[in-house]
């Protein structure tokens, strides 16, 4: 297994060359980052520190085994302001936004020791590969995506920053994924197929041809229309 990544790798120690730490950040307290604390609670000698979110509500509660300490102006407070964050936001524009907001940090590629990667995979900051899901050779997965629980990405594809290919979701061989698409559950993109930024594969549905950006792709018969212009 040969891993190119742009952030450090974190896994069970089992895996040759991997790195693990002890401490991280969770930024967010919703599904998305419960699922995730999870594959860290799963990863040897592996601690969420600190949870971060914005909402008032939420400060000083107990999540995920560690203590809400407040909004996103904590992670410059001193001790925090070095520490690696993972964020826990399932939506791809907000993981976006935020991301981008936070540039400089150490943002760690989390790989759940289930998961199956091939040779010549590369992963971006941020990436979580989730329980189950296999990444084949060659393939390039951007930074800050959800490969979910069962996630098949084939050989030799590219899924774009922020993206999510979703549980039991399957890309064939050679797919093209633009920044911030979604893949929803049980979605299959067919070999050679593009799929423009910010579109949608919805939940169950067959992409057998390209489509641009921002655009849903429905089945039966792969209907394409385009989204809703916000």
């Amino acid at each position: 297994m040969h891993i190119q990544a742009t952030g450090n790798v974190y896994r069970a120690k089992a895996v040759t060359g991997i790195k693990t730490v002890t401490d991280i950040l969770m930024f967010g307290a919703g599904g998305h980052a419960a699922a995730v604390s999870d594959v860290i609670r799963d990863i040897e000698d592996f601690n969420i520190s600190g949870v971060i979110d914005d909402s008032p509500s939420l400060q000083g509660k107990c999540l995920f085994g560690s203590t809400v300490i407040g909004g996103r102006q904590q992670l410059y407070m001193n001790g925090l302001d070095t520490m690696a964050i993972f964020l826990g936001i399932g939506d791809n524009l907000t993981r976006a936004r935020i991301a981008r907001s936070l540039g400089g940090r150490e943002f760690p590629v989390l790989v759940h020791p289930t998961a199956h990667i091939g040779t010549n995979v590369s992963l971006g900051e941020g990436t979580v590969v989730m329980p189950r899901a296999i990444i084949e050779n060659g393939a390039r997965v951007g930074a800050h995506c959800i490969i979910n629980n069962g996630a098949v990405v084939g050989h030799g594809s590219v899924v774009g920053d922020y993206s999510h290919v979703s549980g039991n979701a399957v890309l064939a061989g050679g797919v093209n994924l633009g920044e911030r698409c979604l893949i929803g559950i049980g979605g299959c993109v067919l070999p050679n197929v593009a799929i423009g930024q910010d579109s949608i594969v919805s939940a169950g549905s067959v992409a057998n041809r390209s489509a641009p950006e921002r655009h849903y792709i429905m089945s039966p018969g792969s209907r394409i229309f385009r989204r809703f212009e916000k």
